[in-house]
């Protein structure tokens, strides 16, 4: 993995990862920003939540830009809270396999410690799934 210095708000081509839950909350940390951002993510986010499609493990896309800037909504994580960990690994693993299945001709961008702040996962368990299944990922430390 390659890690960079960057606000992952300023990447203009690529796939944009990030978790989510499966409650039909996108209320704070990157979610929040990417929301307000691109309310597109939020509008495919939610009509996957009132379809009763948000699964652990599944991926919401939103095409921001065709063939060139897309946000990937990860549901790596059931329910949310900060009073235990709610990152559930098998379903963040099960999601950047489809991040590969969907477009493998676009550099992945991952947030540094993506479903390790708000859901209390660990950076090296969630490192180690994101090296084993997307090696080339760009991991983003806000500059």
């Amino acid at each position: 993995m390659q890690i960079i210095n960057n606000d992952i708000l300023l990447i203009q081509e690529g796939i944009i990862c990030h978790q989510v839950n499966c409650m039909g909350k996108m209320g704070a940390g990157i979610a929040l920003a990417l929301r307000k951002k691109w309310p597109q993510v939020y509008t495919d986010y939610m009509k996957a939540y009132e379809l009763n499609q948000l699964r652990l493990g599944q991926v919401v896309f939103t095409t921001i830009v065709p063939d060139q800037l897309i946000v990937a909504n990860l549901c790596g994580q059931y329910r949310y809270g900060r009073d235990k960990r709610y990152t559930d690994y098998s379903a963040l693993e099960r999601c950047l396999v489809s991040v590969v299945n969907y477009n493998s001709n676009l550099p992945v961008y991952i947030p540094y410690r993506m479903g390790c702040g708000l859901a209390g996962g660990s950076w090296e368990m969630v490192s180690a799934i994101v090296n084993n299944i997307i090696p080339n990922a760009i991991v983003v430390m806000k500059g």
